[in-house]
């Protein structure tokens, strides 16, 4: 069974898109504490990790720099979700590393296409 961590301070949405996902035989964890998120990703070491832009402590972009810092984590591949989107994204998604861009509001067959478009990217 596969791992994915999701990340989202939306503690509803998160609890949402883990019993969807799960749906799909994958294992999700989820965190919405993107600064402890990261030690929580060295801890399960997921097979996918999908986490939001927009958070408070740490945003999106900073969190995925963190995890591609990390030699442990900088290998999973990653897909980055908001509501928001702005042409400017497709630049930084690159930069940061961040391999996929989910945007808001999305169906769960969405997600799972998604991750296993990225699981088989890998």
């Amino acid at each position: 069974m596969k791992k994915i961590l999701a990340v989202d301070d939306d503690v509803d949405f998160l609890e949402e898109l883990g019993t969807a996902l799960e749906i799909y035989d994958y294992q999700v964890i989820t965190n919405p504490d993107p600064v402890d998120a990261v030690r929580h990703a060295r801890e399960v070491k997921p097979d996918c990790i999908l986490f939001d832009l927009r958070m408070p402590g740490k945003h999106g972009f900073q969190f995925s720099e963190a995890l591609k810092e990390d030699p442990e984590l900088k290998r999973i591949p990653s897909i980055a979700m908001s509501g928001h989107y702005s042409d400017d994204y497709e630049m930084y998604l690159s930069i940061f590393g961040i391999n996929k861009f989910l945007k808001k509001p999305f169906s769960p067959n969405d997600a799972m296409g998604m991750i296993q478009s990225t699981l088989k990217d890998k």
